[in-house]
């Protein structure tokens, strides 16, 4: 029986929820039936490699299967669950991911259906009809390590059915129990127990951790109503309509949930299930809900079926029969998506794009793998599993860190952050007025610009918080209560309700519990009995000592997912040894003295262990405690830069392996890159130019966001998050070294990903670089790194045919002479550094796509011209420097493409042809000088440029002609300004021109161009504008002018619109005449609040044209 089967068997426990209808028109089924007929070629092909998006076929003797869910496992296997004539198969690639295979499930009764994996493919879910079984049989969890022995869960309740509908990478089950009446949760240890007591409910989603679930359950009308389950509270989750909703899938961190939210639509009378996200439901008061649309803007009918930690949303459209993607990008500016595209043409549609041989029904699962930059699909039409780059992993590092002060008097312990950014940070303080200890808890806004903390609970005395859990809900630490000894007793708060702590009790003779550390699941460690007893507290065992070979023990950290414990403990020389134990199993770490170590922290993924190792040096008679790493039970023991051993002790460690921690010197960080320890406020400084007021004592705690590292430093205590370093120092070695005397290099790829640099040492050199393999890496060096070759002058010429090239050219000081040229050559990135000299530059891009280049000038003269042929989607930058710099671009049967270009001071000139290209910009900024700026557009909609220029006499001159939508914008400084530019058959453009203090002179001509905005601002002086129009209708006009005598003519001639003068004197004299038109003057003194001025108007478009395609390159 199928997956489906199930979530309409669920549906049919929720009231008021017929039959969706499928009214709304979504999209135009033209393109897709197009995709669809070009793909049929590739029906009968098991596999379809293609350079982004790849995808394999699933089937069973030929035969299709029924896709349910995928996982991927540490070693790089994809496994995918599906179901196949009443038996769940699993299907598995190997490592390389080059070859595939399945096996069945062992059946628990007489046949079994596969609902779900866990994301790291270890558990499968499932349900079986077993003897005693009713309706769709009893759970079962399937270990992948162990297929031949599957699990039951038993029932609960009087109906003897429990479908298992999901699991956790904890192997945590959950699903709907007594006939869809019962949800629950069911692990190996507690069995099957109802989470929703109260509710008729459901449940149909965990989290990789199994502490966040989701379903659905009965709410007041009586209607259902979607639910999430966390801390073992049953939450509802937004729904405005409340006639029926359900949560599907939650997200793998459990921040996010999808499902579908119905609603009862008055017009058709019949009731939609439109696709819904729930984002934040850790934080009920943060909880959001987006109902999701299609392209058009209409609901998108369907159901969600699964959602990353980045809110990659995919499911079934039921509306159209199709899968869909959904990420919030795709509303965005620079987005060619808008609300939910279908699956299959978003796939054709991505770099290297694919068109599958049958369409694409339903996308049932979704998992982003990290190691490969890739997004995985499991997709059923025809069943078949998908790879595609990660096109949404935009993430990147700050250019600096963020560095926020929380308090001289405040020691921070943990650290964490959360998927949006937000920072939370524990630590101590000592209150003068009650005279105690108190626990902090500081909340960080993204951005750093707000902190907020929060004093934690008491037990009922000094306080002391210890550590945070890195999904940011619990905290460990520990209090002085009414029976406590010594330190006190274990406490554990909640960070949802930090006002209230909870005490782990106490196990021996000693009535002390102090808690150390805290995992995502709320498990908490420890040691207990005066030191003695190692231990792990959560809510449902409460205190139970860890079991070892040893009379002594201490636990002090704990892995994201439970299964990972260190500390310490008495080995037989009775001396304290680190110790680790892996899912309840002791051994103690690598200690080659054991003279004494011990364990502080491990990982979140519980790879790395940082802590101390001491041994007895004989030269100094002295006891040295070394930091230490434990890479698994690998031990590195950390030494300086010269190779002694460094006395310290690791603090804290990262999931990808940066220690921190605490010396005489100060506080430390190391990496395995490096060359040895490194102190902290050297690695800031050296890394990012930073320095702390105060001296760095310790770095207490580090946690790996994925982007960035993030600390709790203490001096005066700090949180600072910063890009990870590689941390290495190695300049590679040329592949080509010219000599002092005149050289000549012609250079071809061989291979793929082949690495060429060339250096020229001196003499006017000239290199010819071929590329014809994909992924090559190319660093071309005449001589300006090195201060060399100061008389002579290079050629250059690159010719790139392969796509995916990294491309890095650096210039000579004197002149250069260089051609690039790119040749079905996606996805380059070109980065060329003129540096000094009067330079020339040519580049020429025909059927490229995905360029992103950047050309950097000297204080020369540059000239340089680009070429752009039947290419789409680049984005090319240049900064020319202080010299008089010419640029000229022509796009030809192009689309999509981004032109900044800031040109510095000087007489520069700026020329562009802009032929049968869509939606291409050009944004242009010149910090002063005479600047001569032109464009012309032809037949290119979408199309503009916009020019800002500072203090001098500019010229300004630009038309379109054929293009619907175009933007003419200039703006300029003081000075005496001249500028026409001009508009032909071009409906709904925008033409601006704002001018500072000086005597402009302007002209416009508008010829049978409808719709057209026209922005006029002049400062002081005496200008002169002069506009003509022609047989344009629905004009909008809006032109001011300082203190002057201006004089401003306006001709009109069978047309029409509205003009909106604000003259800024007396002394304007305007000329208004019309033949046949009808222009509706409004003379004011100032401009209304409901009509945008010039200025917004440029603003508005330089936002558009050059804030947000070239963040950086104008500031």
């Amino acid at each position: 029986m199928e997956l489906y089967t199930v979530h309409n068997l669920i549906k049919g426990f929720l009231p008021s929820l017929p039959r969706t209808h499928t009214s709304y028109k979504k999209r135009t089924p033209t393109s897709l039936a197009a995709l669809h007929r070009i793909g049929e070629g590739f029906e009968e092909l098991p596999r379809r490699i293609c350079p982004t998006v790849d995808f394999m076929n699933l089937m069973v003797g030929g035969v299709p299967v029924d896709v349910v869910d995928l996982g991927v496992a540490p070693s790089g296997e994809i496994r995918i669950l599906a179901n196949h004539q009443d038996q769940a198969v699993l299907f598995r690639t190997d490592a390389a991911r080059t070859s595939m295979s399945h096996e069945f499930l062992v059946n628990l009764g007489t046949k079994t259906t596969g609902t779900g994996i866990s994301s790291d493919g270890s558990g499968i879910s499932a349900y079986s009809t077993t003897p005693g079984s009713v309706g769709f049989g009893e759970g079962v969890l399937y270990a992948v390590a162990d297929l031949q022995n599957p699990i039951g869960t038993g029932f609960i309740g009087s109906f003897k059915d429990s479908p298992a509908l999901d699991v956790s990478n904890s192997h945590v089950l959950v699903g709907a129990a007594d006939g869809g009446r019962i949800f629950y949760r069911w692990d190996v240890t507690g069995g099957i127990q109802n989470v929703a007591t109260g509710l008729v409910s459901v449940g149909t989603a965990t989290s990789d951790d199994g502490t966040v679930l989701v379903g659905s359950a009965i709410a007041s009308p009586g209607n259902s109503q979607a639910l999430v389950v966390s801390q073992s509270t049953p939450i509802f989750l937004p729904d405005p309509f409340q006639v029926a909703s359900l949560a599907l899938k939650t997200s793998p961190n459990g921040q996010h949930a999808v499902g579908f939210v119905s609603w009862f639509d008055f017009n058709t009378f019949e009731t939609v299930q439109q696709v819904a996200v729930w984002k934040n439901i850790s934080d009920p008061s943060q909880t959001e809900l987006v109902l999701l649309t299609n392209p058009d803007g209409s609901p998108l009918e369907g159901e969600a079926l699964d959602v990353t930690n980045d809110l990659v949303v995919v499911g079934e459209d039921t509306g159209d029969n199709e899968g869909f993607i959904w990420h919030p990008s795709f509303n965005g500016v620079d987005s060619p998506f808008v609300g939910a595209p279908s699956f299959d043409v978003w796939a054709a549609a991505q770099p290297g794009g694919v068109t599958f041989g049958s369409a694409t029904t339903s996308v049932r699962a979704v998992v982003e793998d990290a190691a490969n930059d890739q997004l995985l699909f499991a997709a059923s039409g025809s069943a078949r599993l998908v790879m595609a780059e990660n096109p949404f992993n935009v993430d990147e590092p700050p250019e600096e860190p963020l560095l926020v002060a929380l308090g001289s008097e405040v020691e921070v312990v943990g650290v964490t952050r959360l998927g949006d950014g937000t920072a939370l940070l524990v630590g101590n303080t000592f209150n003068n007025n009650t005279q105690t200890n108190e626990a902090v808890l500081f909340t960080v806004s993204a951005d750093g610009s707000s902190v907020n903390s929060t004093t934690l609970g008491s037990l009922g005395g000094d306080t002391f918080a210890t550590g945070i859990s890195h999904n940011g809900e619990f905290i460990s630490g520990y209090s002085v209560s009414a029976l406590s000894e010594g330190l006190g007793e274990g406490a554990v708060w909640e960070v949802g309700n930090p006002g209230v702590a909870t005490g782990v009790g106490f196990l021996g003779t000693a009535n002390q519990s102090p808690a150390f550390y805290v995992s995502n699941g709320g498990v908490v460690v420890g040691d207990a009995d005066g030191g003695r007893v190692a231990y792990t507290w959560d809510q449902s065992d409460g205190i139970q000592g860890l079991t070892s070979t040893s009379t002594a023990s201490a636990a002090t950290a704990i892995s994201d997912t439970s299964n990972i414990v260190v500390g310490f403990a008495q080995n037989t020389l009775s001396t304290p040894q680190a110790a680790i134990w892996s899912d309840g199993s002791f051994a103690f770490l690598e200690d080659p003295f054991q003279f004494s170590s011990i364990a502080n922290d491990v990982s979140s993924d519980g790879s790395f262990i940082g802590g101390s190792v001491s041994f007895f040096d004989f030269n100094t008679f002295e006891t040295v405690e070394q930091a230490a790493v434990w890479n698994g039970t690998e031990l590195t023991l950390l030494a300086d830069v010269n190779g002694d051993a460094f006395a310290g002790d690791v603090l804290g460690v990262s999931a990808n392996g940066y220690a921190v921690g605490e010396s005489d010197l100060g506080g430390f960080i190391w990496h395995e890159s490096f060359t040895g320890i490194r102190l902290f406020d050297e690695w800031l400084l050296a890394e990012f130019g930073l320095v702390l007021p105060t001296p760095i004592l310790a770095i207490n705690d580090v946690f790996f966001d994925g982007v960035n590292l993030n600390f709790a430093v203490e001096g005066s205590a700090y949180f600072v998050s910063a890009p990870v370093s590689d941390g290495g120092d190695e300049v590679p070695e040329p592949t080509h070294v010219g000599t002092d005397e005149a050289d000549v290099f012609h250079i071809s790829t061989t291979q793929p990903n082949e690495f060429i640099y060339v250096t020229a040492l001196g003499g006017p050199d000239n290199v010819n670089l071929h590329v014809r393999h994909a992924d090559a890496q190319i660093i071309l060096d005449l001589g300006g790194t090195r201060d060399q070759s100061p008389l002579d002058e290079n050629t250059y010429h690159l010719d790139v045919r392969a796509p995916g090239a990294v491309v890095e050219i650096i210039g000579g000081l004197q002149k250069d002479t260089g051609r690039v040229h790119l040749r079905n050559a996606d996805g380059i990135d070109l980065d060329i550094q003129l540096l000094d000299g009067s330079n020339l530059l040519s580049v020429v891009s025909t059927q490229s796509q995905a360029v992103n280049a950047e050309i950097a000038g000297g204080k020369g003269a540059d000239s340089i011209r680009t070429y752009i042929r039947d290419s789409q989607a680049g984005t090319w930058s240049f900064s020319t420097g202080e010299g008089n710099d010419n640029i000229r671009l022509i796009t030809w049967s192009s689309s999509d493409s981004h032109f900044g270009a800031d040109i510095g001071g000087g007489a520069n000139r700026f020329m562009a042809n802009i032929v049968n290209s869509a939606n291409t910009s050009m944004a242009i900024h010149a910090e002063h000088g005479n600047n001569r700026i032109s464009a012309n557009l032809w037949n290119s909609p979408m199309a503009g440029l916009i020019a800002q220029a500072g203090n001098g006499n500019n010229r300004f001159s630009a038309s379109a002609w054929h293009s619907d939508q175009a933007v003419l914008a200039f703006q300029a400084g003081d000075g005496d300004n001249w500028s026409h530019q001009r508009f032909w058959k071009s409906d709904n453009a925008s033409l601006i021109g704002v001018f500072g203090d000086g005597d402009n002179v302007t002209r416009s001509s508008v010829f049978r161009s409808d719709h057209l905005e026209v922005f006029y601002e002049f400062g002081d002086g005496d200008n002169r504008h002069r506009g003509v129009h022609y047989r344009s209708d629905a004009l909008d006009i809006v032109l001011t002018t300082g203190v002057g005598e201006n004089r401003v003519t306006n001709v009109f001639s069978r047309s029409s619109g509205n003009y909106t003068f604000v003259p800024g004197s007396e002394n304007t004299d305007l000329r208004l005449r019309q033949w046949r038109s009808n222009v509706n003057l409004d003379e004011l003194t100032e401009i209304p609040q409901n009509v945008e001025s010039p200025r917004d108007a440029f603003d508005r478009f330089w936002e558009e044209f050059a804030t947000e395609p070239f963040p950086g390159l104008f500031d």
